[in-house]
C-alpha cells in the first residue's frame, strides 16, 4: 500500500509493480485512484491481491524461458522408502510439465554426467515450446549410472545459452538430493551459490527454485 505525492512517486510505483507482475502468472489487474490528504502514520499492513484466472487457465508470457534441471547423479539411486530418489525425480518433472506449465510455454531440460561423460551435463531437450509427452520420453530413457558426479554449478553456469532465446526472466527449476559438498578438490563440480552469484553479476534476471530430496544439511 502507497500513497503518492506527485507523478514520478506515481511513476515509480507501477515501475516496482510492473516487475512483480512481469513474473509469469495470469493475473487480472483491477485499479482504482483517488486522492487523499496524508494519514496519519499507521503500522497497519495493506493488501494487493493476484489470484488465478476463474477458469484455471495460466499462460507464460512469450519472452520467459524455463529450464530444468535433473539431478542424475549416482547418489540419485538411492532409495526413499523403496522408491529410488531419481523416480521420485521424475515423476515430479513428469507431472510439472504435464499438468502445471502451461501447454507451448517455453521450456528447456538439462540433466548431468553419464556414463562417458561423469563430469558433464548435457541439454536433453533445447529451448522450445512445451510438448510434455516429448519431454516426459526423453527424460525417462535417461538411465543413471553410480559413477556419475554433481556439477550442478556447472549446469546453472548453462543457463544463459540455454535459454539465450528468451528475453524476459529464466526461471530454473533445479530437482536434486544435493549429495556433494563444495568447495571439495576431489569432486569435479563447482560451487553452485558462486554459478549463482555470477548469473546476479551478469545482470541476467533469473529465478532458481529448487526441489530437494532427503536434503538435511544446513549447509546444503
Amino acid at each position: 500500500y502507497q500513497y503518492t505525492r506527485s507523478h514520478g512517486e506515481m511513476d515509480r510505483a507501477f515501475d516496482r509493480l510492473a516487475t512483480w507482475l512481469r513474473r509469469p502468472a495470469g493475473y487480472r489487474l483491477d485499479l482504482a485512484t483517488s486522492f487523499r490528504e496524508t494519514p496519519p502514520p499507521s503500522k497497519e499492513p495493506g493488501l494487493i491481491t493476484v489470484a488465478s484466472p476463474a477458469d484455471g487457465t495460466a499462460t507464460l508470457s512469450p519472452d520467459v524461458g524455463v529450464e530444468i534441471i535433473l539431478d542424475t547423479s549416482g547418489s540419485m539411486l538411492k532409495e526413499i522408502k523403496g522408491e529410488r530418489r531419481i523416480d521420485l525425480a521424475k515423476d515430479v518433472l513428469a507431472d510439472m510439465v504435464t499438468n502445471r506449465l502451461p501447454a507451448g510455454a517455453p521450456v528447456a531440460v538439462r540433466v548431468l554426467g553419464d556414463q562417458n561423460d561423469v563430469c558433464g551435463t548435457r541439454l536433453v531437450v533445447p529451448l522450445g515450446p512445451l510438448d510434455p509427452p516429448t519431454v516426459v520420453s526423453r527424460v525417462n530413457a535417461i538411465d543413471v549410472v553410480q559413477e556419475a558426479d554433481t556439477p550442478l554449478g556447472q549446469a546453472l553456469r548453462a543457463v544463459p545459452d540455454d535459454l539465450a532465446g528468451s528475453t524476459g526472466t529464466r526461471i530454473v527449476l533445479l530437482i536434486t538430493d544435493s549429495e556433494e559438498v563444495w568447495p571439495n578438490p576431489d569432486l569435479c563440480g563447482e560451487d553452485p551459490a558462486a554459478a549463482i552469484r555470477d548469473l546476479r553479476r551478469r545482470r541476467i534476471d533469473a529465478r532458481l527454485n529448487i526441489v530437494g530430496l532427503q536434503v538435511d544439511a544446513k549447509k546444503a
